[in-house]
């Protein structure tokens, strides 16, 4: 009798754990997204530095000690991705760099 009550115990007991598991959510990343955005907010944190250069707040060689890292990092970033997503990424680049010479022009 007690062998029943632990084999049945035991099938209910597994039971349990294999509605439970059949209960998790399996959700997709995708990768290529969190590289473009990694590789987006690189560069946006690179021309927070040349902002500051543009304006005297930073010397030259600080702009330059901050943005080296970041440029190699972004380069990473910008290899890994796929070709739609690097042109996306780059003329992303090309409005910053604009609006960095808009604001050279409005300084000078």
């Amino acid at each position: 009798m007690t062998k029943l009550f632990i084999a049945l115990s035991f099938l209910i007991l597994l039971n349990a754990c294999e509605k439970k598991t059949n209960n998790v959510e399996i959700k997709k990343v995708d990768s290529s997204k969190i590289l473009r955005d990694s590789a987006i907010a690189t560069i946006n944190k690179a021309n927070t530095f040349m902002i500051k250069g543009v304006k005297k707040e930073l010397s030259k060689k600080l702009v330059n000690k901050n943005i080296e890292p970041l440029m190699k990092k972004y380069e990473v970033y910008l290899s890994k991705l796929s070709p739609s997503d690097s042109i996306f990424v780059q003329n992303h680049r090309i409005n910053l760099i604009n609006e960095l010479i808009d604001l050279q022009m409005t300084i000078k």
